[in-house]
């Protein structure tokens, strides 16, 4: 039951990740530390990118919005 959730909660955030612009998944990969790299601040990753700290931020909540959305789809398909 637990490797079913952790697969689906895998799933949902590649789906989530392909639905995302470039910015938006460099954003979250970094600010979350994912797939190996180390976490960051927002001022880290603007510097980087060459994007003010407020855009990460704007960027940040976008991708979370759009994970949100494609939990949400997931869990309604998964009732059906």
């Amino acid at each position: 039951m637990e490797n079913e959730r952790l697969g689906l909660i895998r799933d949902t955030i590649e789906q989530a990740m392909g639905r995302m612009t470039e910015n938006q998944r460099e954003v979250l990969v970094r600010r979350f530390g994912l797939y190996g790299h180390e976490q960051q601040t927002l001022a880290t990753i603007g510097t980087d990118l060459k994007l003010s700290r407020e855009r990460i931020r704007q960027l940040e909540s976008a991708a979370m919005g759009i994970v949100k959305a494609t939990a949400t789809q997931a869990r309604l398909m998964l009732r059906e």
